[in-house]
Formats: structure tokens, sequence, C-alpha cells
């Protein structure tokens, strides 16, 4: 903490018009909290990294299926994989939300037609809660992952898991808290232009979906299939609290707005990890690229799907 003038001496200036400080700090908001959506990928992602090396290097039991002599790397059970698989698929889906708010921000301010800008402009305003708020809870989420995967050497300074953690948890807290997101995204973000940001967002969705239905492939034809039920439920959602807001349903919709921060970022994260699918696919067909990473990159999508989506 600071203390200014505990004796004497401190002078501040005013800057602008008196009581107007609220509507300037929000001239650098949608900056601040894409950053702070930024740290939670950073950390999260950090914390992946030292799980997995750990997972990697120590050994315990005898994972199913494990024939050498002597005890596995903890890598090796099945739940241990399910918990990086998890940590790495949110990092992933998180990465790309992000950037494609930065995307968004970027073609606002120098797209070639005052159109494009305004849309633009409409896509970061609303991915700009869900960059924030989704990717923090994210980052202090995978992070507690990292600690149970380090077991009790997770929860000790020695095993250096726990300062990620600790490191993670302030972000959802800080350049609005993630209720205030989920409040934001809810109250202001949905009721945009009638609605016609959120609407044109889930139409891209229900067109990645069937592409991936339709790609001949059968694990991104599942991607395709859990990203459809998972938008659909996206936009009943939406579409209530959309009307919740002229009704008698305010409060109740304020209640639900930090489920539906989740929702939100789950689905929105999926569809940019069924979208790198679709990309990767595009790749194996071409014989282009490493096919090694892209056929991860599908997994990855699928996984997702599977144990993020189907929730």
């Amino acid at each position: 903490t600071m203390s200014y003038g505990d004796t004497g001496g401190a002078i501040g200036w005013i800057i602008g018009e008196p009581n107007k400080g609220l509507s300037y700090m929000f001239t650098m908001m949608n900056s601040a909290r894409l950053n702070v959506g930024l740290q939670g990928v950073a950390v999260a992602d950090a914390a992946f990294q030292k799980a997995y090396e750990y997972a990697m290097d120590r050994k315990q039991g005898r994972a199913e299926g494990w024939t050498e002599a002597g005890p596995s790397p903890i890598f090796h059970h099945a739940d241990v994989r399910r918990m990086l698989m998890t940590m790495k698929a949110k990092v992933s889906a998180a990465r790309s939300i992000c950037h494609m708010t930065a995307l968004a921000s970027d073609v606002s301010e120098h797209a070639p037609t005052p159109e494009a800008r305004r849309i633009a402009k409409a896509r970061e305003e609303l991915l700009t809660p869900i960059a924030k708020g989704w990717s923090t809870d994210m980052g202090v989420e995978v992070a507690s992952l990292g600690v149970q995967i380090h077991g009790g050497m997770g929860f000790v300074e020695e095993g250096g898991a726990a300062q990620f953690y600790r490191d993670a948890r302030i972000a959802a807290i800080y350049e609005g808290t993630n209720g205030i997101q989920a409040i934001d995204l809810v109250s202001r973000k949905l009721t945009m232009d009638g609605g016609a940001p959120i609407a044109a967002l889930i139409e891209e969705m229900r067109a990645t979906a069937l592409a991936c239905e339709q790609a001949g492939n059968e694990q991104v034809k599942w991607i395709g299939k859990r990203l459809s039920e998972a938008v659909d439920i996206f936009s009943d959602a939406a579409n209530w609290l959309i009307r919740a807001q002229s009704g008698n349903a305010k409060r109740d919709a304020l209640a639900g707005a930090t489920p539906f921060l989740k929702l939100a970022g789950d689905v929105t994260g999926g569809w940019t990890l069924a979208k790198g699918a679709l990309a990767a696919l595009g790749h194996l067909k071409a014989k282009s690229g490493d096919a090694a990473y892209m056929t991860a990159r599908i997994s990855l999508a699928g996984f997702f799907a599977e144990n993020v989506l189907a929730q």
C-alpha cells in the first residue's frame, strides 16, 4: 500500500472537469480489462507448463498399461492426463478469446469504412467482459489444477505451484470484479443496438458448428454437434436475459449474470477451438504444415467439446 500526505505535503490536481472522473477512466477501461484477461491466460499457461514438467518427472504408482520396470511418471495416469488436458484446452480457448477481442479493437480503429469500424467496436464491447471475466476465472481454475497435480508439494512454497495460484487470484478482482463484468455483459452489452452484436456472434457460431458437422471427419463432426447444442443453450439464455431487461425479472437477470458469463466464455472458447479444428483439418487434407500439431489441435478442440461444452 502507498500512503500520501500522512505527514503533510501531498497535493493533487484535478485533470478534466470535476465529477467526470469515472467517464474519463473508461477511455482506457477496455484495454485495461483485456490486459488483465491476458494476465489470466499468461499465469495459467505458466502453471500448465510447470505442472506438465512435474508430471513427466514425478514417478508414483503404476499407471494402467505401464509395462516398464518400476513406477510410472504420473503423466501416464489417466486422471492426471485429464487435468493437464483441461488446463491446456482452457488456456488455448482463453487465449483465442483475448486475441479475438484485441483484433476487434484494432479493426474498430483501422477498418476502411465507418460501418466496418462500428461493427468491430460492437464486437470488442461484447467480448471484453468475457475476455476479462472468463479468462481470469480460468486462470484461477487452471492454477488450482496445477496445485492438484503437484500433490502435497503443490501446497508448499518450495514447489512453486502455489505462487501461480496467488498470482492468478487477484486478476478476478481488479479492473472491475468478475461480478461486475457479468453485470456489464448482461445489462449493457447484450442489449446494445437491439441485441444485434450478440445475434451476429451467435450466427457465426452456428455457421462454424454446421461447417464442422459437414467437414467429413468424424471427430470434427462431433465437435460441431457439441458446439451446436451449446450455442442453442447460449442463444436461449441470451434472449431470455434481453427480454428480462424490460420486464419485472431484471433482478433475476442480474442474479444469473455470473453463470451466464461462464456460459458465454465456455461457448465462445469452444467456438474458437472449433474454428481451429476446421483450419487444422484443412491443413491435414492439403498435407501442409506439421501434421502432428494439426492432429493435436483437433484433439484439443474435441476434448473441450466433450468435457466443457457438454456441461
